[in-house]
């Protein structure tokens, strides 16, 4: 059973969508594990600097 051009080429179109949505799950999961540890990170560092110009307050005063 041959299938003819436009069949082959929606079959085509309906696997490239399926893959391209499958794609951008996984970037969106990348993209909000990446954000998470920047945010993680950011609070860290944040807290960090402020014991670190606490320290200095305590130590200079």
């Amino acid at each position: 059973m041959a299938l003819n051009p436009a069949q082959g080429l929606s079959w085509k179109l309906a696997g490239d969508n399926f893959g391209f949505q499958k794609m951008q799950l996984i970037l969106t999961e990348k993209l909000c594990i990446e954000l998470a540890l920047i945010v993680i990170t950011g609070a860290f560092a944040m807290n960090y600097s402020s014991e670190k110009y606490n320290f200095h307050h305590l130590f200079l005063s």
